[in-house]
């Protein structure tokens, strides 16, 4: 959890806002294509009455490159609670994201925060256990042939030493 309180000194009062933003535990991993849920509170302690501010969210790549951005405009009289979900694309890299929010009150004070997910690629792991499975299972086919080339091998020593043995008895009976 981020959280992040500015103190300004504006006309002889003091004004405090801050934003906070959370990613819930379960939405710090999620796959290519899926939705980001965050939580995110306003707090306007300044000024008395209702005030416009306006928020701007982008999110970054491991890159540090924008694959996302939104801007709007939200009123806060003393608090504001409220969920957004942001959609991750299907064609992202795995890796560490962040999602930045800033808060740009009134007065042109700005506020930011910001708050890190991983991303990872559903399809990729998907591919990952097939080719350890298909691994495993050549391995099993080789084992199991291997197995019976010696267990061949081994009947047919038997074999051999009975027939030998049974020379011999006979031999010796003669």
């Amino acid at each position: 959890m981020t959280f992040l309180l500015i103190t300004i000194v504006h006309a002889q009062e003091y004004v405090s806002s801050n934003i906070d933003l959370t990613i819930p535990e379960n939405y710090k991993k999620i796959n290519t294509g899926e939705e980001l849920l965050t939580s995110i509170k306003l707090l306007n302690l300044a000024s008395t009455g209702r005030i416009d501010v306006i928020l701007q969210f982008q999110i970054t790549n491991p890159s540090n490159e924008i694959i996302y951005t939104k801007q709007e405009t939200v009123a806060i009289e003393t608090q504001a609670n409220f969920v957004r979900t942001f959609k991750i694309p299907k064609d992202s890299e795995p890796g560490k994201y962040v999602l930045h929010a800033k808060m740009i009150l009134p007065n042109e004070r700005e506020v930011t925060t910001k708050e890190s997910f991983h991303v990872e690629n559903k399809k990729q792991k998907i591919t990952q256990i097939i080719a350890i499975t298909t691994t495993l299972l050549i391995l099993t086919i080789l084992l199991i042939i291997n197995s019976k080339k010696h267990l061949k091998n081994y009947k047919l020593k038997r074999r051999i030493k009975r027939i030998i043995k049974n020379k011999i008895t006979q031999n010796k009976e003669k």
